[in-house]
């Protein structure tokens, strides 16, 4: 079968590349029966998609392992993907190629794709769970024409095939008044699935304090509902309320984005009587009931640890770990401050594939962090900072 053959009309074609992006994509595997096809461009877009080709493979020995595509919402409006026929290809592999074509541009109903943003194409169900799937390039891909391929406005703007990497999530409590609010804060930029979230929320036990009913802001309760499981439990002086969360589609479905270092607020819970010493458990009895703080992305245990919660009152919200970097003549000048007096200072450098390309420790005393960084030889890019001390950790996002 011919690929690629796609016509566009003459007429709605630019005589130049402005405004035409390179275009990315990803898949990823959401650990519940499903992969996801998602695109990212470099630049904003809001035109026709006039192709999309992409081919993924597994071994022959699993059989009809993968079914056609599930065309996502609002993508499913500007351009449709279908599969061709599995196709047995060469050292043991068999092949399943998928287009997308559109023929109307994304101004029609009022789309636009942004930079560093990934778009959600299409699900495609797993017919044979625990089958290794890959997305990307290879000698028969290259030799039958089935290649990733991008045209936007009937023009090649093909990028790379990139992993859908699950960044490391770390969780803490903030109070607020009434209110105790539980921020995720992820290490690196992501738009896949949530598969699953639990945590303990334990405070001191007065007889009366209890929690109230969860509310999320419409977005997140979009992708992750989140639910009280089970009921109180009053144990050595404390009471244990678990929470569970299981991802109803991938934060880029939901139109939302995780992006580095920035916290991300999935529940409030109303505190009501004298709840005092609240916090996400992280203790013998989270150990002995299975109740710690849990949190799986893409079906992979990303849980980075439980960060110092703080309250906000009449004398402010607590300290915690806080970080600002300036890129300046080839050096990255990180300040900010630490709530511990003396330790040692982890930074680190990564690229959006999570490759480290920088890494120092640096010895604190005095709580104020003054650093400067070396990165002439870098190039250009979008870069995350790391830094770790205490127990705490924050993450930035860095355009050099």
């Amino acid at each position: 079968m011919p690929m690629r053959t796609w016509i566009v009309p003459l007429l709605l074609l630019p005589t130049t590349f402005s405004g035409q992006p390179i275009v990315d994509i990803t898949m990823a595997d959401n650990g519940a029966g499903q992969l996801e096809v998602r695109v990212r461009p470099q630049s904003t877009f809001e035109g026709i998609v006039s192709n999309l080709t992409f081919t993924i493979r597994w071994p022959e020995s699993a059989g009809l392992a993968l079914d056609t595509a599930n065309a996502l919402f609002p993508a499913a409006d500007y351009m449709y993907p279908a599969a061709t026929a599995v196709i047995p290809g060469f050292n043991g592999y068999l092949y399943r190629t998928f287009n997308a074509v559109g023929m109307v541009p994304m101004t029609e109903f009022g789309y636009a794709w942004q930079a560093g943003v990934e778009y959600p194409l299409c699900t495609i169900d797993i017919l044979a769970p625990g089958t290794e799937f890959t997305l990307g390039n290879d000698a028969w891909t290259s030799a039958n024409n089935r290649d990733f391929f991008c045209s936007l406005n009937g023009y090649q703007r093909t990028g790379l095939v990139y992993p859908s990497i699950a960044p490391q999530t770390s969780v803490r409590s903030e109070q607020d008044g009434d209110q105790l609010r539980i921020i995720l804060t992820p290490q690196g930029n992501y738009f896949g699935w949530v598969t699953s979230l639990d945590l303990t929320l334990s405070w001191l036990a007065d007889g009366s304090s209890h929690l109230g009913g969860t509310t999320q802001q419409p977005g997140v309760a979009a992708y992750l509902p989140m639910v009280k499981d089970g009921p109180e439990v009053v144990e050595g002086g404390r009471v244990y309320q678990r929470f569970r969360g299981e991802g109803l589609l991938s934060i880029a479905n939901a139109a939302e984005a995780w992006w580095a270092g920035q916290d991300v607020e999935v529940l409030t819970v109303p505190l009501i009587g004298n709840v005092s010493d609240i916090s996400v458990a992280d203790d013998a009895w989270t150990v002995a009931n299975d109740g710690g703080y849990r949190i799986l992305l893409n079906g992979q245990d990303v849980s980075s640890g439980v960060e110092t919660s703080t309250g906000i009152g009449a004398e402010g919200p607590s300290p915690g770990l806080s970080i600002n970097a300036v890129c300046q003549q080839g050096r990255i000048l990180v300040s900010g401050t630490t709530p511990v007096p003396a330790g040692v200072l982890e930074l680190e450098l990564l690229s959006l594939t999570g490759q480290q390309v920088y890494h120092a420790d640096r010895r604190m005393a005095g709580g104020r962090i003054e650093q400067a960084l070396d990165i002439h030889t870098l190039p250009e890019g979008i870069y995350l900072l790391s830094a770790r001390i205490g127990g705490q950790a924050r993450t930035l996002r860095l355009v050099l």
